[in-house]
């Protein structure tokens, strides 16, 4: 179901970077992949996730280390994002660079949902893997949660304990978990957690500097401007219906991967003058012309494949799509 879709090379860059430096050759990770490694130098660049998943998979028998998503979070530094951590570690306090981590985490990477929240007593954060997938999933919520630790204390340049709770079981490398979480953890819960004590959303950076900050996020901004252009956002909509053909979304499932809000999408396809509705039609007829074309599959299978109930509701959908009948469009390709 989710072969075909594409992630930034950002996280993939960072982990091949890292092992790399400790272990000298990286061509046994990314074998069996579409990639070789002068490929991962753009971290704009995309990557398919079956691609993310074989090299994730080939990391941990490459390492022969269990706890790879704890460790390599730990290797993640606030100068691995770039003018964002820049930015974030120029910010006066806590809550703005959280605030600005996630704006721009949302648009970047799209891996993790990350929520975040504060009460007098700290900070908790939430992450949860956007696609569940074996292996791949802990060493993303492993990362994640080992990396949010990391990035705090460089932040802050002060001590503070956290406590873990996890939705996946103890692992077998429990002892990695209790030195990272020093308040303790606990495996089997509902939802994955971490609280990070006394950080509250006006604890002070220890590098605020506002002039910079002010700069650093106008230039974000014209970034944003660019990175969110109508073609972009048509595209990593067209890429999310392609990548799930198989178990067909939603306006909603696509607006969760995509980092907005139901609503916010409806609204951004319309000021480019489309709307998901016509998206996900002008993909159906595509699909279905390009298989009438180029496949001996019957178009009673097709309307099966295609999602119908039955071969009539397909050919008035494809006549709406393209002005004539499934069979009367493959007698014309015949001529």
């Amino acid at each position: 179901m989710l072969s075909e879709n594409n992630y930034f090379m950002y996280l993939p860059s960072c982990l091949l970077v890292w092992l790399l430096d400790t272990q000298g050759d990286i061509n046994a990770v990314i074998s069996g992949t579409n990639f070789a490694q002068d490929d991962f130098n753009n971290p704009l660049q995309r990557v398919r996730f079956i691609d993310l998943y074989k090299i994730i998979q080939n990391a941990y028998t490459f390492t022969e280390d269990p706890a790879l998503g704890l460790t390599f979070g730990q290797q993640l530094s606030v100068l691995n994002l770039g003018i964002v951590g820049q930015t974030m570690a120029n910010c006066n306090y806590v809550k703005e660079a959280t605030d600005l981590f996630i704006k721009y985490y949302k648009l970047y990477l799209r891996i993790l949902d990350v929520d975040i929240h504060y009460d007098t007593k700290g900070m908790y954060l939430k992450i949860e893997c956007t696609h569940p997938e074996g292996v791949s999933q802990r060493f993303y919520e492993d990362a994640g949660a080992s990396a949010a630790v990391k990035l705090l204390k460089e932040l802050v340049r002060e001590d503070f304990d956290v406590k873990a709770n996890f939705k996946f079981g103890e692992g077998g490398y429990e002892e990695q978990y209790r030195v990272l979480f020093s308040l303790g953890v606990t495996f089997n819960q509902p939802e994955n957690v971490l609280f990070f004590e006394g950080l509250t959303q006006d604890t002070r950076l220890a590098f605020s500097n506002p002039v910079i900050a002010s700069e650093n996020k106008r230039i974000l901004t014209q970034e944003l401007e660019l990175f969110r252009n109508p073609d972009n956002l048509i595209n990593d909509v067209k890429h999310v219906l392609k990548s799930n053909r198989d178990n067909p979304i939603n306006l909603s499932d696509v607006a969760k991967l995509l980092g907005y809000s139901p609503r916010n999408l409806r609204r951004a396809l319309m000021q480019r003058g489309r709307s998901f509705r016509t998206i996900s039609a002008e993909l159906k007829s595509e699909y279905a012309a390009n298989l009438l074309r180029n496949s001996q599959v019957s178009v009673g299978e097709l309307a099966r494949i295609m999602g119908y109930d039955s071969y009539g509701n397909f050919s008035r959908a494809f006549k709406k799509w393209l002005g004539t009948s499934p069979a009367e469009y493959r007698r014309q390709l015949q001529k």
